[in-house]
């Protein structure tokens, strides 16, 4: 019986990511640090297309606001608690 087209993309996604999954558990911290450095980046690259780079606070919540999740393995709770305050001083100050 042949198989289900669904099924052959689900076989060959898997062979595809299973290796970056092993790779994550085995690496918890690694993983943290590249998430929090690509969203940081992502983020400058961001503000620097909208030509934002000017507003120092700006800037200053580009890099604060994903600095909490290298404490995501550590404790979820306070990176999540974290991250919530640095985006309600964001939002307070932001005009």
């Amino acid at each position: 019986m042949d198989r289900s087209s669904d099924e052959v993309i689900a076989d060959w996604m898997h062979r595809r990511v299973a290796p970056l999954t092993r790779w994550a558990a085995r690496h918890p911290v690694a993983l943290d640090v590249l998430t929090t450095i690509a969203l940081t980046l992502a983020s400058f690259i961001g503000i620097a297309i909208q030509g934002r780079l000017h507003h120092a606070d700006v800037v200053v919540f580009c890099f604060a606001l994903p600095a909490p999740l290298l404490l995501r393995h550590r404790d979820p709770r306070l990176s999540f608690g974290l991250i919530a305050l640095v985006a309600l001083a964001q939002w307070v100050t932001s005009t």
